[in-house]
């Protein structure tokens, strides 16, 4: 069974996209039964469909993908049509081989519409996670940066080298782009 749009998560999403600079809100699209959440940007347009398992929602995401192109191709005549999205938030990791290996499938075939299909799917954090590819790049900061000289004085040291030899390694190598040891 497909969450509706007004399920907690499906309104979690929308508030992350929507800070995002997208505008999401539940429609109704030709051929759905029900409401999906629908989210717009000047570069995208996607829909988002969730539920337990991937069965639970394959025809749901059939009827979408099928629904979104038709609607896009129609009445958006801007590129973002080109890049069409529907995006699965599945509660469960896959049961079965046989059930990954679809999902891999689904996810392989762009005709119509690119499928990004997320599963476990529980937390804040994993819905951020799978988000992602619609949401936009956060710069990273210089704090954010790894300092290199104390991961390669790290490094050098799990191969084994002395504490005190890697801190001079590594500093002559700063200084004069060489290593002695």
């Amino acid at each position: 069974m497909t969450l509706p749009a007004e399920h907690p998560t499906m309104q979690a999403a929308a508030d992350l996209l929507r800070e995002a600079g997208y505008v999401a809100s539940p429609r109704l699209l030709e051929g759905v039964e029900v409401p999906l959440l629908v989210a717009e940007s000047p570069y995208a347009l996607g829909v988002l469909v969730a539920g337990e398992r991937r069965t639970d929602v394959q025809e749901t995401v059939d009827a979408a993908q099928v629904a979104l192109a038709n609607w896009s191709s129609r009445d958006d005549a801007s590129s973002r049509r080109w890049d069409l999205y529907v995006v699965v938030l599945l509660r469960h990791w896959p049961e079965t081989p046989a059930e990954g290996a679809a999902i891999e499938q689904a996810e392989a075939n762009t005709e119509l519409a690119r499928k990004i299909v997320r599963s476990h799917v529980v937390g804040d954090d994993d819905l951020r996670r799978a988000l992602r590819p619609l949401l936009p790049l956060v710069p990273v900061g210089r704090v954010a940066m790894p300092d290199v000289s104390v991961a390669l004085e790290e490094r050098l040291r799990v191969h084994g080298i002395e504490p005190q030899l890697a801190t001079s390694a590594v500093a002559g190598f700063l200084q004069s782009g060489a290593v002695r040891l």
